[in-house]
Order: C-alpha cells, then sequence, then structure tokens
C-alpha cells in the first residue's frame, strides 16, 4: 500500500474517533486529491474546483453553519501551504492554501477535510 494512501486512511481514522464539543463525532469527512477528484467521503455531495481553492458541498446530515473544520493538506508528496477552511454558500465548505504567504495564487494541493 502506498504511504499516501496510508496517510489518509489515518487521517480519516483519527477524523472519526474525534468527538466534537456537542460529544458527536465528525459528520462529514472528505479525502480530495489535487485535481478536485474525491477520493473517499462521508455525507459529500460534490467537490469543485474554485480558484484560489476548492468547495466540498455536504448533505443535509452536515450542519455546516454550526460546526468547525479541520483540514489536512497533502494526500500524497508534499504541500509547502498552509490550509484555511471556512462556510461558504449552501452547506459547504471553502478549502484554499496559503503558497508563499499569499492565498490569491492557487495553490494544488490534495487534503483531507472532517466537518464536527
Amino acid at each position: 500500500m502506498k504511504t499516501g494512501v496510508m496517510t489518509v486512511m489515518a487521517t480519516a481514522a483519527m477524523a472519526l474517533s474525534l468527538v466534537g464539543c456537542d460529544g458527536n463525532g465528525a459528520k462529514g469527512l472528505a479525502a480530495v486529491n489535487k485535481t478536485g477528484n474525491l477520493l473517499r467521503g462521508i455525507n459529500v455531495v460534490s467537490v469543485n474546483i474554485q480558484p484560489p481553492g476548492y468547495r466540498v458541498v455536504f448533505n443535509s446530515d452536515v450542519d455546516v453553519a454550526n460546526g468547525y473544520y479541520l483540514v489536512t493538506p497533502g494526500l500524497t508528496g508534499s504541500c509547502n501551504t498552509r490550509p484555511n477552511a471556512e462556510k461558504s454558500a449552501g452547506n459547504s465548505v471553502y478549502v484554499s492554501f496559503a503558497k508563499g504567504g499569499t492565498a490569491a495564487e492557487f495553490s494544488e494541493c490534495g487534503f483531507s477535510l472532517a466537518v464536527f
């Protein structure tokens, strides 16, 4: 098994075991590659590249408006970036990565996202 795949599986397993402030675990999980393809997920409707980042849409089982987010960059290889995740339109989270201190430049980077 490739190291990147093992990392994603470990990240997803850790996210599933994390408990939110209300005593519940992660409601939404997404593993997304740098080209915006959903590799695996829980309660994910779609993923779209919207430079300078990615929009991950969740179904109604995930309360994005009242949740909080954990994003981990780099599924395979290295992403020398700082991640940012924020609520977006509808029931979605917008994920972007600062490259060289600015998020203005689109930085392709795979990532794992957990919504609690």
